[in-house]
């Protein structure tokens, strides 16, 4: 199986913390690039690796999808699903990300009838003051207003993207924005850690020494309280950032770590395919120029070798909870995990990072490992 992303770079206005490719939406450039975009899928649609490939997944993100006039994302859809190999029309999982100021009754009727049957709402905060630190345009009335829209369009598949460790930010008021999202019904949470992205209006105003963000012991404590809270609630942790009731776990991001292939479409979108990891440019302009011109708009491009992929795919699995079965993991990728990382394992293991499971059949991060994840994966790269 593989997933296909999409990527729609058009935003109202940058967020303070972002530093994904994004562009002002203006309605010349937008039908532009949704023609480039049709075009890099036909491109795409007649190569031989290509054929092969049966997709079950498909995400549209950005920037802000729910940006674009319905007509835009209704069409790149139909075109989607006849140039590309499904394995089920019924079965398949179509997520689109959308910001709540940008949902309207129009829009995600339209989409629902196309099959996108998956949300993931830019909630990030319920608290307005901590929405303006960010930069958001939205409010927690238009929260509330988002929700309703979607259930009334059929959309019941919803998750919710929210950040914490924001200045100033305790216990108390991190668990009192998750009980009031938590009353609009989300199947899904991702929860991420604010951090300062270099060149981003946040950063900058940090090294000015504008605000601080929580210390170290303060962001351990606020996390063990996002994942305790969710966890009683039911909803299973089953990455370092993502929570979700049984059955409701995002299907396409579960491809990129467990190592299956991703075709990616777009400005500046990657794909990982036949051990090879391509990205695409990410200037607009040359962008819509060579699909124009009937090129592929790739700007840089890997090959992996047998150790690259497994070392890529071992780190990737790590992320997620239930860890990597041993046997099977070094026969999939041809090299013996023990032999491979025996010495590191151990270390490891003895600092309380990884634990062996089932037997010592299988490996995970322990929660420690989880909350200091970036550490202890970096080792492995």
């Amino acid at each position: 199986m593989a997933g296909l992303y999409i990527h729609i770079p058009f935003c109202r206005k940058k967020c303070n913390y972002c530093s994904f490719i994004s562009f002002r939406a203006r309605s010349l450039v937008i039908e532009r690039y949704f023609q480039a975009l049709k075009k890099e899928m036909q491109l795409y649609s007649r190569k031989h690796y290509i054929k092969d490939l049966v997709f079950d997944t498909i995400y549209l993100g950005g920037g802000t999808p729910s940006l674009v006039p319905p007509k835009f994302i209704c069409s790149i859809l139909d075109d989607t699903l006849g140039m590309f190999h499904f394995k089920s029309r019924d079965s398949l999982e179509v997520s689109m990300e959308c910001n709540p100021d940008s949902v309207s009754q129009e829009l995600m009727e339209a989409v629902k009838e196309r099959g996108v049957n998956r949300v993931s709402l830019g909630v990030q905060s319920m608290d307005d003051g901590e929405l303006q630190f960010l930069g958001r345009i939205h409010d927690r009335n238009r929260v509330i207003s988002a929700v309703d829209t979607l259930r009334r369009a059929g959309i019941e598949n919803l998750s919710v993207d929210v950040i914490y460790c924001l200045p100033g930010q305790d216990r108390e008021g991190v668990i009192s924005g998750l009980k009031e999202i938590l009353s609009l019904g989300p199947k899904h949470f991702s929860c991420y850690e604010l951090t300062l992205e270099k060149g981003t209006p946040l950063e900058e105003s940090a090294a000015k020494g504008t605000f601080k963000l929580p210390c170290q012991e303060e962001r351990l404590e606020l996390t063990m309280a996002v994942e305790s809270f969710l966890e009683k609630r039911g909803y299973g942790q089953y990455e370092i950032s993502n929570f979700s009731m049984p059955g409701f776990e995002c299907r396409h991001n579960m491809g990129y770590w467990t190592g299956e292939e991703y075709l990616g479409l777009g400005c500046s979108a990657c794909s990982y395919l036949e051990g090879k990891r391509t990205k695409n440019t990410p200037v607009l302009e040359d962008y819509l120029g060579l699909l124009e011109e009937g090129n592929l708009p790739i700007c840089y491009a890997e090959e992996l070798d047998q150790k690259a992929r497994f070392r890529e795919a071992f780190v990737m699995a790590l992320r997620m909870n239930r860890g990597i079965l041993i046997t099977e993991f070094s026969e999939k990728y041809g090299v013996d995990i023990l032999d491979y990382y025996g010495r590191l394992l151990g270390r490891m293991k003895d600092y309380g990072l990884i634990r062996f499971y089932n037997e010592n059949k299988a490996l995970a991060l322990t929660p420690r490992g989880r909350y200091i994840s970036n550490y202890v994966l970096s080792h492995f790269v």
